[in-house]
């Protein structure tokens, strides 16, 4: 009986182990993707250009008339 409880353990470790195998590489694949990001930097830059943008649309665009 305790030789069949083992065999099912290790059976179960096999399928653990497979599970930390492919969490591992998920992982490493967030962890490129993630590195790929603009840090702050780049953030800055993008808001900036934008607010610039809108503020040149709103200076140069016509005014609406009703």
């Amino acid at each position: 009986m305790l030789e069949a409880r083992v065999k099912h353990m290790e059976d179960d470790m096999k399928e653990v182990k497979g599970d930390l195998k492919a969490l591992r590489q998920d992982v490493a694949e967030l962890k490129g993707k993630v590195g790929m990001l603009p840090g702050w930097g780049g953030l800055l830059a993008v808001t900036g250009f934008i607010v610039a943008a809108v503020g040149l649309m709103l200076r140069f665009m016509p005014p609406v008339t009703p």
